[in-house]
């Protein structure tokens, strides 16, 4: 990190840059960076990254854009239509469980890949380890904030990935939670095309119920695809049960542009928290 007068970290400077932050927030960091110009410096050229990330998006032809939305829009119908969901477990009944690896297709929805991913955090499995980098936000160690966690399987390691880490497909994720006490909740992903992806629930006929404490891994990993520019996961919490599909309008919303979906914050009522993490593909 800058030799800054002010020691914020990463992780909350690009929540700044998103506009996740809470007002209180925004305002102290605001203050912080019109005080400190190193400070400021670094805020500058986070946001230059950001802006030549996205002028990398050629603008789609509306054709394409249309027939992504058309394709969007029935996914997450035919999503809405099951009945099935895969809970959460938590992290160390996930260690216990010993099962191998099964690759379940959803019908009609080829291009999304999840796997049992039992085994990924195994302890005892030949060498595998868990890498993770120090996590400077304080409010995620006192646990205050709900937010994500994302790994990623690279050979014998499992890696802690950090906002816009580069990502390639068919890397394999595990995604987990810290709810932070807040009994209900949602993570989604949106990508580069546009396309939505739950991962809990996976589907709206199920409670979106959260675990209050510890890091919850989600019953699932997901093997990313070949959508480009950028894949940026949603976790939506509050202290009341969460209208879904209400949520998924929202998010709907913000993919119909991907510079929008990028950068942008949801349209959520009063009450219900939204925190992100954006990975960046690789070559795209």
């Amino acid at each position: 990190m800058p030799n800054t007068k002010t020691q914020i970290s990463t992780l909350t400077l690009e929540r700044f840059l998103l506009g996740e932050l809470p007002e209180a927030k925004m305002k102290q960091v605001t203050s912080a960076a019109e005080s400190d110009p190193v400070l400021q410096a670094q805020l500058d050229g986070m946001r230059k990254s950001n802006e030549e990330i996205l002028s990398m998006m050629p603008p789609a032809e509306t054709a394409v854009k249309i027939n992504e939305r058309y394709k969007n829009a029935m996914r997450l119908e035919a999503i809405r239509k099951e009945q099935a969901a895969i809970q959460p477990i938590s992290f160390w009944a996930f260690i216990r469980r010993m099962t191998p690896y099964a690759v379940p297709v959803i019908a009609g929805l080829a291009i999304i890949l999840t796997v049992s991913f039992s085994g990924f955090f195994n302890p005892n499995g030949g060498g595998t380890g868990v890498q993770n980098p120090v996590i400077e936000d304080t409010t995620r160690i006192k646990g205050l904030d709900p937010y994500l966690n994302i790994y990623r399987k690279q050979g014998p390691k499992i890696m802690l990935l950090a906002e816009r880490s580069l990502v390639k497909a068919t890397d394999m994720l595990q995604i987990s939670y810290v709810s932070a006490g807040r009994p209900f909740g949602m993570i989604f992903s949106i990508d580069g095309n546009g396309v939505i992806t739950p991962h809990y629930p996976e589907f709206t006929s199920k409670p979106a119920t959260l675990m209050p404490e510890g890091e919850i891994l989600l019953g699932k990993a997901y093997i990313l695809d070949d959508a480009p520019y950028f894949e940026r996961f949603f976790f939506i919490t509050s202290d009341k049960p969460i209208d879904q599909n209400k949520i998924l309008g929202a998010a709907e919303k913000l993919a119909q542009d991907s510079h929008v979906a990028m950068t942008d914050t949801l349209d959520l009522p009063a009450g219900v928290e939204q925190y992100s993490l954006i990975l960046v593909k690789e070559g795209k």
